[in-house]
């Protein structure tokens, strides 16, 4: 297949561009999450402590990230599927999250690749978290 010299071609039909377009993936896909800890339940009517989750990726907008809640004893808690925003963030809302701890662990796939992150982070339960799941 004769093409331009300022064109390109990436095996696989994943990335093509010509006619001095900039390639369609400038680096390999990344995901990372933006928080450390969980310090606040942001729906005290809910049982248990909610948190908004927020990543950061390199995936273009309308791919997906999966975020998994996964418990100390490792058992899976939940599975959540979230598009990525124009700005390359994905937020998943009201998250629950058992205390002490929690692994959470993001995987977002595009047309740039796939990007992984894990983090185990602590949860702390704060007076409204604590009070509010006492009261049921």
């Amino acid at each position: 297949m004769d093409l331009p010299q300022e064109s390109s071609w990436v095996s696989g039909g994943r990335c093509c561009w010509a006619c001095g377009d900039p390639p369609l993936c400038q680096r390999e896909a990344f995901v990372a999450f933006g928080q450390t800890v969980i310090a606040s339940d942001v729906d005290g009517s809910a049982p248990g402590i909610q948190t908004d989750v927020h990543v950061r990726t390199s995936l273009q907008e309308g791919d997906r990230v999966t975020l998994e809640v996964v418990a100390p004893d490792g058992s899976t808690l939940s599975v959540v599927e979230r598009p990525v925003a124009a700005d390359g963030s994905a937020v998943f809302a009201r998250v629950s999250v058992p205390a002490p701890r929690v692994t959470l662990r993001a995987t977002g796939r595009g047309v740039c690749g796939v990007g992984h992150d894990e983090l185990t982070v602590d949860v702390l339960r704060t007076p409204a978290a604590a009070t509010s799941s006492s009261s049921r």
